[in-house]
């Protein structure tokens, strides 16, 4: 039997949108948000996976050694 996935919502407290301190990747029809009170290792990964999808770059790490 295959355990279900982890409830997120559990995890970081977001009920709806407006939970939500701002939003990244909107330019690019690709919304991400986030809240203020998250860890800045997050937010940072985060962005730079962002970057790196649009860049189509293959390693995070490339990301975020060289663009982050």
């Amino acid at each position: 039997m295959v355990a279900d996935p982890p409830d997120w919502r559990d995890q970081f407290k977001i009920q709806s949108g407006a939970d939500l301190d701002f939003i990244i990747g909107e330019a690019y029809n690709f919304p991400v948000g986030l809240r203020s009170d998250y860890p800045a290792e997050l937010k940072k990964r985060i962005s730079a996976a962002l970057t790196s999808y649009f860049l189509q770059l293959k390693s995070l790490n490339y990301t975020l050694g060289n663009y982050r």
